[in-house]
């Protein structure tokens, strides 16, 4: 078999190159030893083309694959050098700078890789299996569908934080809850669990509280002692006054405000018991001028006295004990005397004399018929 046409041109050019090998007298005599000296010589220069041939592929198969690629390395990008055409440009750093083999010393450019039929298929699959529960064109619909999607999962990862802070609250609120009934609020009660120890969370203390509140009791119990006396204290309801109470108190106070209330004949007093409480009612004013006005005006009779009369009707008054409201002024006072010496200087009136009351004392208030102006 002869030699491939490429062993050919290297053999040929490779003796073009190599001059022949010189036989020596010897050899051409016919000498055994002239015949291995020229078939040295014919193995070396196969050798030699077969090495030439081989270089010359090693330098040809990168520069078929190097078709679009540029590779910029030292400084010369910072000195203004620009890159071809359609190539891209990079600082080398580090050991880039100073070998072209180095680390992001070599920068491929122009590489573009197109997506296959079958991955975009499986993209958009992808998407309309996650829109296999929509209504209408947002189920079948990629554009539309990837949108729904997005908005979906958005929704979904902001529910999944608030669905734990909302879980939260659900157990703060229950174990304030059961707190309450044991007469303390939620933030007194983790407060003394944290200094006696007691490390149960929310969660836990909540399920506790509606499936064993017994168990919830003896965390609380731990935790507070005197929890009983607290809410004892709390709970505890003032007594309301009986109606000895209320006339012990009031018609005494009454009494010193109106000193002349069971001589002069210008006042009237009444006493009602009704559901809330009792009701006093002391009217001071000229017979004839009550004689006019009642009959133009019966609301006033029968105790209803409409608001409009009365100054400040809505006024709300801090709460303190009636002792306190309706206390009777000391006889002692000042003030209190100026004022007996005035109501009393009015008693030598002779028009208050003779129209003065008879057999009236405190036991009138107890009357079944009321005083009447007529």
């Amino acid at each position: 078999a002869g030699p491939a046409p490429g062993e050919a041109r290297s053999l040929r050019k490779a003796s073009e190159a190599a001059p022949p090998p010189s036989l020596t007298p010897a050899a051409a005599s016919g000498n055994s030893s002239g015949w291995a000296q020229l078939a040295a010589a014919g193995a070396s220069l196969v050798a030699a083309a077969a090495l030439r041939a081989g270089n010359r592929r090693r330098r040809a198969a990168p520069a078929a694959s190097n078709e679009g690629v540029k590779v910029i390395t030292g400084p010369a990008v910072f000195s203004g050098v620009q890159p071809a055409p359609g190539g891209l440009g990079c600082a080398a750093r580090g050991q880039a700078e100073s070998s072209s083999t180095g680390r992001a010393s070599r920068i491929v450019a122009n590489v573009r890789t197109r997506k296959g039929m079958y991955t975009r298929w499986r993209r958009k699959d992808m998407w309309l299996s996650l829109s296999k529960t929509y209504s209408n064109r947002r189920k079948n619909c990629f554009r539309i569908a990837k949108q729904a999607v997005m908005h979906s999962l958005k929704r979904v990862y902001r529910s999944r934080r608030l669905f734990k802070r909302e879980r939260r609250e659900l157990w703060i609120m229950r174990v304030n809850a059961n707190a309450r009934l044991h007469g303390v609020p939620y933030h007194k009660l983790i407060n003394k669990m944290k200094e006696s120890n007691i490390n149960i969370n929310r969660k836990i203390l909540s399920q506790l509280g509606v499936y064993d509140r017994a168990v919830f009791t003896n965390i609380v119990d731990a935790a507070i002692p005197d929890w009983k006396e607290i809410k004892e204290q709390k709970n505890y309801v003032k007594p309301e006054y009986t109606v000895e109470q209320l006339d012990d108190i009031a018609i005494p106070y009454l009494e010193a405000q109106f000193p002349d209330m069971y001589k002069d004949p210008c006042v009237r007093f009444n006493r009602k018991v009704r559901e809330w409480g009792v009701e006093y009612t002391v009217d001071v004013g000229s017979p004839e001028e009550w004689r006019e006005v009642l009959p133009k005006m019966p609301e006033i009779a029968n105790f209803n006295v409409p608001d409009h009369m009365l100054m400040n009707s809505r006024i709300q008054f801090e709460e303190m004990p009636l002792e306190m409201q309706f206390a009777v002024p000391d006889k002692d006072e000042p003030q209190y005397q100026r004022f007996l010496n005035q109501v009393k200087s009015k008693w030598d009136d002779p028009k208050l004399q003779e129209g003065e009351k008879e057999g009236v004392s405190r036991d009138d208030w107890f009357a079944e018929e009321p005083q009447s102006w007529f």
